[in-house]
């Protein structure tokens, strides 16, 4: 999703074949959706340089008291790694 100010890429909100473009295989989307899981990446722009503020990758589960963060696996990070490449690369 893109903002005025940014972009979202969040787990709950992309389909199997926006995912697949960024390394979200079958196999991760049912491990989260089982787990209950949510994963977002929130990038912000500058609006006057339009480069990259800020970047947050956020990895978490819903609990019975609010929601607790997971560590990011190395596939995790892979997907970061692919997002980030995405919104960096000038021809999208």
């Amino acid at each position: 999703m893109g903002t005025q100010t940014g972009a979202v890429v969040f787990s709950r909100r992309i389909t199997r074949s926006q995912g697949a473009l960024i390394g979200i295989t079958d196999e991760i989307f049912d491990r989260w959706w089982d787990a209950d899981v949510y994963v977002k990446i929130c990038i912000e722009l500058d609006e006057e340089s339009q480069t990259i503020k800020e970047c947050i990758f956020d990895k978490y589960t819903a609990a019975d008291i609010g929601f607790s963060s997971l560590t990011p696996t190395e596939k995790d990070l892979r997907i970061f790694l692919n997002v980030m490449e995405y919104v960096t690369t000038e021809e999208n």
